[in-house]
């Protein structure tokens, strides 16, 4: 779902797309709600015994009941202020007709888009690079340049994307 994808492909126009989703895994999200919540909770119930001897029982339950909606509200917030933090999303766009190899990567959902370019008829393929953990695509130029994906990721499909950029660059070198 989340993987690099071909959205475009005609001879003259090739438009790969990452689609915006967040670096941290789903299930670490939810590890991460579940120790908030628990912490309020727990926390409330100190709270309760705390101030049991100072407030009656019915001020004492609203108390209580609004700390646990403050702590909830606040996990769920500092939830979804992490994920919009590790929000990524972009695009690698080549363009025939306007001669240019255009890569564009959002790194978080607060900053805008970092957009590099350099001209396609410069472009000689595209190749992954790969780190331990991650990889990126390069495009590499015929002066031995390159225009490097800004992000580097675990998404899949970053060879398939790489394979669709070489024959969009040659379409000729299948038919040998």
């Amino acid at each position: 779902m989340t993987a690099y994808r071909v959205t475009q492909a005609t001879p003259n126009h090739l438009l790969i797309t990452l689609p915006g989703a967040s670096l941290a895994p789903l299930w670490f999200l939810l590890l991460l709600l579940a120790i908030l919540l628990f912490t309020t909770y727990g926390t409330s119930r100190t709270v309760k015994r705390v101030l049991q001897s100072q407030k009656t029982p019915a001020e004492l339950q609203a108390y209580i009941s609004r700390f646990r909606m403050v702590g909830t509200t606040i996990s769920f917030g500092s939830i979804g202020l992490f994920w919009l933090i590790s929000y990524s999303s972009g695009s690698i766009d080549l363009d025939r007709s306007a001669n240019r190899a255009t890569m564009r990567a959002k790194m978080t959902a607060f900053l805008p888009a970092q957009t590099l370019s350099i001209p396609l008829a410069a472009v000689d393929h595209a190749i992954v690079d790969y780190k331990p953990n991650a990889a990126r695509i390069r495009l590499v130029t015929q002066s031995n340049d390159d225009l490097g994906y800004p992000m580097w990721s675990d998404r899949r499909g970053q060879e398939e994307a790489a394979n669709a950029i070489n024959h969009f660059l040659h379409p000729d070198a299948d038919k040998n």
